[in-house]
């Protein structure tokens, strides 16, 4: 290296400069290799390895620049020997190159052993003048290759399983994880876990049973955190309106025990279930309401019933009495045949024209009242012209309709009546919940298909996709 002094100023400065540019990118690709994960694990280190001795390698080399730059600089010429050094790190180097090699079954890697075979003692007696250059390429090779295994390196990290990739990829978990030995001793720990950390208990634990026990399960968290009544679950209502559900469990990997500790958000999953509690108890509300309104049909039917026969009896009964009354005003008192007169057709005349349970009042009253609860009802098709038929189809639209809203729920009944060559077809459809185990039938539907049936009728229940009582009854003589 005396030849380095007969060189310009210049020269020694820019080798000094290579050298520290040498230096800092080799130290980054030794950073860079400790973030590789191999299966071989002997391999692994054994690259490792190598990188630290390229960077002791390119350190002596920028070492023995400075000092002759340093020496020239005071006016005095000497020469770095440390030739065992030397020659110990050549044949580390040497050894670690071809281990790789063969291990990888590549031979690129042995261009090593010949860059820095030409910067040993003996060939700088061999190369004479030439060794400066030889010197200045070594440099060279050794800062191209740091920057191809920096690019090489963090490709692989991007492509293929390293120790930051893991971390990268939980830390990019929107929920929370962490795991941690047996006693508790936290191994790995995402972004996400510290933050909610940081919000219930106001520091990161570095014992994660203790953060579970004292934190989650006693809750001894911040006033501003909520302990959720959820049963055997964990949640917890966080300052910003955000609900996290944490869970614990354990991992048993090669016969050693670790524990996981997660953190789900659940917000929105929180959310729909307040919205079903709602609008279970406003179901709950409106169904009490019903059942009240639906005892009030059949009072509200006879009532009206009712209403006609007082009136009938007052026509009927009043016109016999204006009768009798003009009779006594008159001085004339009834004789037997006058008084058989008025009695005799009494009974008669009450029931000629008497009122009945009309079918078809029956249903415009259900769907009213229907209608007064906000329970869509809707009717199409007309009743059978037989008074006992359409009193029985009554019957199972009052009964069908009342278990719809009662016992389903329903929102909207629709009622289908179809008089064809063959018969009459009764269909009756709701909105309401199917049920969720076999119909067990009531004493109402049981006698309503007694009755059917009596008639050669068919009477069956279709429960999806949605609930449909359907009714059929043939054409015959009687009921045609």
């Amino acid at each position: 290296m005396i030849e380095l002094y007969f060189y310009p100023a210049g020269i020694r400065i820019l080798l000094c400069v290579v050298g520290f540019v040498c230096v800092s990118l080799q130290t980054a690709a030794v950073v860079y290799g400790f973030d590789r994960i191999r299966k071989n694990v002997i391999l692994r280190w054994a690259e490792i390895f190598l990188e630290i001795l390229i960077l002791l390698q390119v350190l002596m080399m920028s070492w023995f620049c400075a000092l002759i730059f340093k020496n020239a600089h005071g006016g005095y010429a000497l020469l770095p020997e440390y030739f065992l050094l030397r020659y110990v790190l050549f044949a580390l180097l040497t050894g670690a190159v071809i281990f790789v090699s063969l291990e990888r079954k590549l031979i690129y890697p042995l261009g090593l052993i010949v860059v820095t075979a030409i910067t040993l003692p003996i060939f700088e007696k061999i190369f004479d003048t030439a060794f400066v250059v030889l010197f200045a390429v070594a440099f060279l090779y050794y800062m191209l290759r740091s920057i191809h295994m920096i690019l090489l390196t963090k490709r692989k990290i991007k492509t293929e399983l390293s120790a930051n990739s893991i971390k990268f990829a939980i830390d990019a978990l929107h929920s929370g994880v962490l795991f941690s030995e047996k006693g508790g001793q936290i191994m790995l720990i995402n972004r996400q876990m510290k933050n909610l950390m940081m919000i219930l208990a106001g520091k990161v634990y570095r014992n994660a049973n203790d953060f579970y026990e004292i934190c989650l399960v006693r809750g001894e968290c911040g006033a501003d955190s909520e302990k959720l009544d959820a049963e055997e679950e964990i949640i917890y209502k966080l300052p910003d309106e955000t609900v996290w559900m944490f869970t614990k469990e354990s991992l048993n990997i090669d016969q050693q025990h670790y524990l996981q500790l997660s953190a789900s958000d659940v917000t929105e999953r929180w959310k729909m279930i307040a919205r079903l509690k709602e609008q279970n108890s406003r179901l709950q509300e409106q169904s009490e309401q019903l059942k009240e309104a639906l005892i009030n049909i059949q009072s509200i039917c006879y009532e009206e019933e009712s209403s006609r026969i007082k009136s009938r009896f007052h026509d009927v009964l009043g016109y016999r009495i204006a009768l009798l009354l003009r009779s006594l005003r008159e001085d004339t008192m009834p004789d037997e045949a006058m008084l058989l007169d008025l009695t005799d057709d009494f009974l008669t005349q009450l029931r000629k024209n008497e009122p009945k349970l009309n079918a078809k009042v029956r249903i415009d009253a259900i769907g009213k009242t229907m209608q007064n609860m906000g329970v869509a009802f809707q009717v199409e098709g007309k009743l059978p012209r037989n008074e006992e038929m359409a009193t029985l189809c009554a019957d199972v639209i009052m009964e069908a309709s009342t278990n719809a809203v009662r016992h389903g729920l329903a929102e909207e009944i629709s009622v289908q009546m179809q008089q064809g060559a063959e018969g009459f077809l009764l269909r009756i459809v709701n909105s309401g919940l199917a049920p969720r185990k076999e119909i067990t039938e009531g004493s109402g539907i049981m006698q309503m298909r007694r009755k059917i049936e009596e008639r050669g009728g068919t009477f069956y229940i279709v429960i999806k996709p949605k609930f449909e009582l359907n009714i059929y009854i043939p054409r015959g003589e009687k009921y045609g």
